[in-house]
């Protein structure tokens, strides 16, 4: 496939996963995850923020809760920043090393816009 078939393909996806993300009604946690993965598609419509941070709140766990709300947070500054540079010098992607953290949800934000979702078994092996 060429670029303008990925593009396409892409628009398609979203098209069909945006609204069953925002219908789900699992546990705030998965919810998160779902929605954060359409934002960081940079194509999210504003609704789906708006869920993201409304799924945020509702997660009971405090570390989990704070994670989730840093995360959202950080996406919402990548779109910001995007935003700024993207009219004054093209983004250029740079790998970062992943840094660790002692909370299960997520890891920080990368130079390639994604965020991974930790899981202790997978964190911890291989070291």
């Amino acid at each position: 496939m060429n670029k303008d078939e990925l593009l396409a393909l892409r628009e398609q996806l979203l098209a069909d996963i945006t609204p069953l993300v925002i219908e789900n009604s699992g546990d705030g946690i998965d919810r998160f995850g779902l929605l954060l993965r359409v934002i960081q598609t940079g194509k999210a419509p504003q609704d789906v923020y708006t869920r993201a941070y409304e799924s945020a709140k509702v997660i009971q766990e405090g570390p989990e809760k704070l994670n989730a709300l840093l995360a959202l947070l950080d996406e919402v500054e990548v779109d910001l920043s995007t935003d700024e540079t993207r009219e004054a010098v093209p983004v250029v992607d740079t790998p970062k090393s992943n840094e660790s953290s002692e909370s299960p949800q997520f890891e920080q934000h990368d130079q390639s816009g994604q965020y991974s979702q930790n899981n202790n078994d997978d964190h911890n092996q291989g070291s």
